[in-house]
């Protein structure tokens, strides 16, 4: 119950939870690209080409597991950040909890129906959308119980590594909003990785939608370990602060 609840130290948030998320994601991505029977370019093929039956399948179900099991380990930040950052700001940091809420239950959903192979419409792209658009959704509410601290002057958080996580992860979010809008006659899949070898010196991927999605994944997975580090085991609430009063 003080997991679900968020009850446990950052020592443990640090030494144990995210280092097992991060295990989770990377290491059965990394297995399933060495099995995956096809040319396999990141910047031209999407990240659910490891889960495909069809098209990986000796290693189909490693990357489903662990987008399973990290949407799962994910929960305990739901009450952990709720209970620090909400201190200064409950308000913002509810709805950043919510917005958290919505992408680990995106998380864990995609990960079942790919194990499971149940597939309606396109239950995958929104599935995937709606893990990746909740975690950046939270950014800005988790974002500004920081900035508030900042401003008041009380600096218990480390700015320079909020800015970096942010950017790191707003990055993608634009290029992929710009590659939509933009668009392109480009080839892409593995028909990419085809042209790619007939032309090797021809620039195609600031374009591609698998360039952002991977770059995406990355910028989510840094921010996560970013903000489990720069929040403190206790944050003060210094709005309850002792005002020092005048002597008489």
């Amino acid at each position: 119950m003080k997991f679900f609840s968020g009850t446990f130290s950052r020592k443990i948030m640090l030494t144990r939870l995210i280092p097992m998320i991060v295990a989770s994601l990377l290491v059965p991505a990394f297995v399933a690209s060495t099995l995956y029977p096809h040319p396999y370019d990141w910047r031209y093929v999407v990240i659910s080409a490891y889960s495909d039956r069809d098209e990986n399948p000796g290693a189909y179900f490693l990357t489903p597991i662990g987008g399973l099991v990290a949407g799962l380990l994910m929960v305990g930040f739901l009450g952990y950040y709720q209970k620090k950052l909400g201190k200064i700001c409950r308000c913002s940091t509810g709805v950043g909890t919510a917005f958290m809420l919505v992408g680990v239950v995106g998380l864990i959903l995609l990960g079942a129906t790919e194990l499971l192979d149940i597939r309606l419409g396109k239950s995958h792209e929104y599935l995937a959308a709606l893990g990746f658009v909740g975690v950046v959704l939270a950014v800005p509410f988790y974002g500004c119980p920081i900035l508030k601290d900042r401003l008041r002057g009380a600096k218990q958080f480390n700015m320079r590594l909020f800015w970096t996580s942010s950017i790191v992860l707003i990055i993608p979010v634009v290029g992929m909003a710009a590659g939509a809008i933009i668009g392109s006659d480009l080839p892409s899949g593995y028909e990419a990785v085809e042209h790619l070898i007939m032309h090797p010196g021809e620039l195609m991927f600031p374009t591609s939608f698998a360039f952002w999605e991977w770059l995406l994944f990355f910028g989510v997975l840094v921010y996560v370990v970013c903000l489990a580090i720069l929040v403190p085991e206790n944050v003060t609430p210094f709005e309850k602060a002792a005002v020092p009063t005048r002597a008489k």
